[in-house]
């Protein structure tokens, strides 16, 4: 029998109309005022931007026909946000957009040659930063410092047009290189306060006088008698970069501990997919659905991104290590990792969803075929839309009067690059119903009927399902720490009592489509009829199938009847079926008979076992790095003799707390059974790996002889560091401590680059 649309459905369709065109309305009005988005000043396009930066390359007469290309919009997030931190919007907008804060990005290498070449172009034009990398041991020249001063001088006038007059030399260094000598030099802006309209004096966001301590800079390398790298950015004190992480520290605590329940969440789903296996009680076919598209468009989201996954990629591997280890590694391997995270999540989760909700349609059933024609989805879906709508209002709401009491986020930055990408809309669908499926099924699909069955409470399940749901939602940085755990927590209540109402169809609809619209944001912005076209069908994703739905309805006279689509019906095993299976089980006996091994074959296993036990004994690797694997100094002792150095040198960190680590270029394993098995590993590989390469091309000396000459005569193998601070203030002793002697091989004072001390010259320097 058909179901048709009764009054009550009528009533609710265009009540859910009026709210979501209310809601709407009122996001689209004041969406900007809760949720500032950054002003980016873009003169140059991506596709103007490279023929610039080819051009600059061609003029400096380097040809780069031949090598592989990647770009993408890119700028500094750290800095972006502290300088909104310090400074208002408006400011810390037009600071960034003259001083080179958003730029485009380009690379040029050929796979396994270490020569490359790096552009970025400011977004208003101009040369953001330039780099021709080459290595080490490449010949140049070795100039004096003076000549390679002046040459820096005079890229800086006839190519950066800047006038050398408004800039001071703050720091230079010169590297003395294996076939020639290069040297760094860097400059700050004398008027940078006056350019940009700033007095010596701002008031912070808590309305604190304090000093103006950024500044714009440029640096330039003379590498032989090539400039060979110039970069202009925005510094600011590392002081305020402290005082940022302190403050989102407490974010990230938040997010930490709800991130520690969701992976617990997920750890309960694995033993209930385990226990539910042995009653053949998981549908693993719809779980595997889900994960397939998600394991197939985050496949094609890799393959869109590769113009800027180029711009990573070590240029020291060749061609076919390169395309290998994306295709197998992210393209096939990460693909299915992300397959499979959203398979075992949906399959625990719809065990205790069918189990707790008999009256509620199937989950396999929601989006199949027969689902599709159903009043529940009709209804599902033009609510799931709605509370899109609604959700959209409550964020715009709740941050306009966030601000108001004195809460503080960074403006939004445009997903740029979103524009650049072979399908733009794959991301878009991509990151719609990743978290669609995770978090709602996490959250909503397991944990709310978990918690109902365990706690016998339907409140107590729905606060903690929120809580944790808002906490892992608290690594944003938005302040104060607490503020998205409120928003999301409240909105999760809410979305809740939806699904304890609704079912899980409304809540899925609504996620997705939540997340598609703010990734979509960008193309529906665009000038492009396609950019502009896909970005409406992605954030609108489910207005598809619910025309669908109302052609079906008009088409076959009505909906079909979700009746039989309920959890209640949803079984593979009737009950009288598994009775008997038990029953044939315990009548069945074990009739294959015990076949011992022959006796060749015995005599071929205990061959092979003792020549095993004589090579174990007689052959070890490495033996020679034994001797290097020696821990005569214990924590505790490192910890005396760190405080005992730190007061020989006339230093107290009595009142410091101290933390202490082991760092380890040597590592080994079963040190008494003479396996021989040692392992080189650590910061210092590359360094050991230069040393024997060039070693080994004039001499007959082994690996281990020269590792061994290296760790006995340079450098300590395995050393404790012991690190003294106090929490929230820039002041820091490290004392690194040998393992073989307790001798100190390394000691750091690390202090805030704005404390004052007196500055000595460099022959004074020499003598300390």
């Amino acid at each position: 029998m058909r179901e048709k649309f009764n009054q009550k459905d009528i009533k609710f369709i265009i009540t859910c109309l009026l709210i979501g065109a209310a809601s709407t309305f009122f996001a689209l009005s004041y969406f900007r005022q809760a949720f500032p988005e950054a002003s980016i000043n873009l003169k140059i396009s991506k596709e103007e931007g490279r023929k610039q930066a080819e051009q600059f390359l061609a003029n400096r007469g380097w040809d780069i026909s031949d090598h592989i290309h990647g770009s993408r919009f890119e700028y500094h997030y750290w800095d972006k946000t502290i300088l909104e931190r310090h400074f208002d919007a408006e400011t810390a907008g037009r600071i960034y957009n003259e001083n080179s804060g958003y730029y485009w990005k380009y690379r040029w290498f050929i796979p396994g040659q270490k020569e490359e070449y790096k552009v970025e172009l400011k977004t208003t034009g101009g040369l953001h930063r330039f780099e021709h990398v080459i290595a080490d041991s490449t010949h140049g020249d070795s100039l004096s410092r003076d000549a390679a001063y002046a040459k820096a001088q005079f890229y800086i006038t006839g190519t950066l047009g800047f006038n050398p007059d408004e800039w001071e030399l703050k720091n230079e260094t010169g590297t003395d290189r294996p076939n020639r000598y290069d040297y760094n030099f860097e400059w700050e802006e004398k008027d940078f306060y006056k350019k940009n309209g700033l007095g010596k004096k701002i008031s912070d966001v808590n309305n604190n006088s304090k000093d103006i301590i950024t500044s714009h800079r440029i640096s330039i390398d003379i590498r032989g008698s090539e400039v060979s790298k110039y970069h202009e950015w925005i510094d600011h004190p590392e002081v305020w970069e402290r005082d940022y992480e302190n403050l989102r520290s407490h974010n990230w605590l938040l997010s930490s501990i709800g991130g520690f329940f969701l992976n617990g969440t997920l750890l309960v789903i694995l033993f209930v997919i385990i226990l539910r296996m042995r009653k053949k009680d998981v549908r693993w076919k719809t779980a595997f659905s889900y994960g397939g598209v998600i394991a197939v468009l985050f496949a094609l989201n890799t393959l869109n991104r590769m113009p800027e996954t180029i711009l990573w990629v070590d240029s020291s591997q060749s061609l076919f290590t390169l395309i290998f280890s994306k295709i197998f590694m992210d393209i096939i391997l990460m693909s299915c990792f992300q397959g499979l995270i959203a398979c075992v999540i949906i399959a625990g989760a719809e065990v205790y969803y069918r189990d707790q909700y008999p009256d509620q349609v199937a989950f396999r059933n929601i989006l199949s075929v027969s689902g599709l024609k159903t009043k529940y989805f009709f209804n599902s879906a033009v609510l799931g839309l709605t509370l899109t709508a609604i959700f959209f209002a409550y964020q715009t709401l709740f941050y306009m009067i966030s601000n108001y009491l004195g809460g503080w986020s960074p403006t939004e930055v445009k997903n740029i690059n979103a524009l650049g990408t072979y399908i733009p809309w794959v991301g878009v669908l991509l990151w719609g119903i990743v978290p669609a499926v995770q978090e709602e099924g996490l959250s909503r699909l397991f944990s709310i009927p978990f918690l109902q069955k365990y706690t016998k409470s339907t409140v107590i399940a729905v606060f903690l399902s929120s809580l944790i749901w808002g906490l892992a939602h608290a690594g944003y940085p938005a302040q104060p720490y607490y503020i998205r755990v409120i928003e999301v927590g409240l909105g999760g209540v809410f979305i809740s009592i939806i699904f304890l109402r609704f079912g899980i169809l409304p809540a899925l609809i609504w996620h997705f489509t939540i997340d598609a619209v703010y990734g979509a944001m960008i193309l529906l912005r665009s000038d492009d009829a396609y950019m502009f076209t896909s970005g409406l069908l992605c954030a609108g994703f489910f207005f598809l199938p619910l025309a669908y739905s109302m052609i079906s309805y008009y088409k076959n006279g009505g909906f079909i009847s979700s009746d039989p689509l309920v959890n209640a019906l949803d079984t593979d095993i009737l009950p009288d079926q598994e009775g008997d299976k038990v029953k044939e089980q315990d009548e069945a006996k074990i009739t294959a008979e015990y076949k011992p091994l022959s006796t060749t074959r015995k005599k071929i296993g205990i061959t092979i076992a003792a020549v095993s036990i004589l090579l174990t004994i007689f052959i070890s690797r490495d033996t020679d790095l034994e001797g290097l694997i020696n821990f005569n100094t214990t924590r505790n002792e490192a910890h005396t003799k760190a405080v005992s150095f730190l007061n020989d040198e006339n230093i107290d960190v009595s009142d410091f707390d101290y933390v202490i680590t082991q760092d380890a270029d040597i590592t080994g394993w079963n040190k008494g059974v003479r396996t021989g098995m040692s392992q080189i590993g650590g910061e210092n590989l590359l360094v050991l790996q230069y040393i024997i390469e060039n070693a080994q091309k004039d001499s007959l000396t082994s690996a281990s002889e020269i590792i061994k000459n290296v760790y006995t005569d340079h450098d300590t193998p395995h050393e404790w560091e012991v690190r003294f601070y106090k929490p929230g203030l820039e002041k820091e002793y490290r004392v690194d401590i040998d393992m073989r002697n307790g001798s100190v091989t390394e000691y750091e004072y690390t202090l805030a680059d704005t404390a004052y001390v007196p500055s000595i010259n460099a022959d004074e320097a020499k003598k300390l």
